[in-house]
């Protein structure tokens, strides 16, 4: 469904972003991105909104849980760093600070409890032994040639992959 609507979305707007692959998404970053903005709402819809039904506050709770969790799946630090800023004004407001150094302590430790270890190893222990670090500058390398090539108007709205392969490949026309 989710798919559905992105592609329909992009597609109306008349720009298109490969976000999906055949079996596979293009980067978890991106969707740890998608999931920020949704992730802080019903958490402000939920702690500081005053909901008068109790049902939202459950639904909203439950999607704070189901949202936190696609969150620490994808494994982006980014997107965990943006929760972590995000939520905590909104936890500021809310207790004191001893209060939430403990809550903060006991959501970590849950969290380390019940992560897989392949997502332990990734985000602490060999987070740039992947090959992402060297991707990422050369990303960030294409990304400067594509500015030189391209310095008003840019490239338009497409993903990384594709502004590398349609301006960097080589074209070769020959029997």
């Amino acid at each position: 469904m989710y798919y559905y609507l992105h592609y329909y979305l992009f597609i109306f707007l008349g720009f298109r972003l490969c976000f999906f692959s055949e079996t596979e998404f293009y980067d978890a970053n991106f969707l740890g991105s998608y999931l920020l903005l949704p992730t802080l709402l019903s958490f402000y819809f939920s702690w500081i909104s005053p909901l008068k039904k109790k049902i939202l506050l459950c639904i909203c709770i439950v999607v704070n849980i189901i949202l936190l969790a696609a969150i620490l799946a994808t494994g982006s630090r980014a997107a965990m760093v943006g929760v972590l800023i995000g939520i905590s004004p909104i936890l500021c407001d809310i207790m004191k600070k001893k209060k939430l150094i403990i809550v903060l302590v006991v959501i970590m430790a849950v969290a380390y409890i019940y992560l897989p270890e392949e997502l332990l190893e990734r985000l602490f222990l060999n987070s740039y032994d992947d090959g992402s670090q060297s991707r990422r500058t050369d990303d960030w390398l294409y990304g400067l040639m594509a500015v030189g090539k391209y310095p008003i108007f840019g490239c338009g709205f497409s993903s990384t992959s594709t502004i590398i392969y349609r301006l960097f490949t080589c074209k070769y026309y020959g029997s």
